[in-house]
């Protein structure tokens, strides 16, 4: 199974996404979630998942300064989500290579 942790400050959406995904469907599991930056990365260093779904605008870290901080050395893949129709976060996240 695929590791995954969902990284989303607003809880309904976090639920919501980890509810209502058949995600043994895709071959993953759920192995923890966070609604903010910093407890993602605590928790990304604990469960090694190999996705980590993330929101792009986060109160204090965002999603990008937090992928930015986890640095290249990483063996896992992203997914950023936004509700937002700023360009400049997802030009931020190519830049990556997110």
């Amino acid at each position: 199974m695929i590791r995954v942790v969902v990284v989303e400050d607003e809880k309904m959406i976090r639920r919501g996404i980890i509810m209502t995904t058949d995600w043994q469907a895709f071959g993953c599991q759920v192995v923890g979630e966070a609604a903010n930056a910093q407890d993602a990365l605590k928790l990304i260093e604990e469960k090694k998942p190999q996705i980590v779904l993330t929101d792009i605008r986060m109160r204090g870290m965002t999603g990008i300064e937090m992928i930015e901080s986890l640095g290249q050395d990483h063996n896992m893949h992203f997914i950023i989500i936004s509700g937002y129709s700023d360009f400049e976060y997802a030009r931020s996240a190519l830049r990556l290579g997110v």
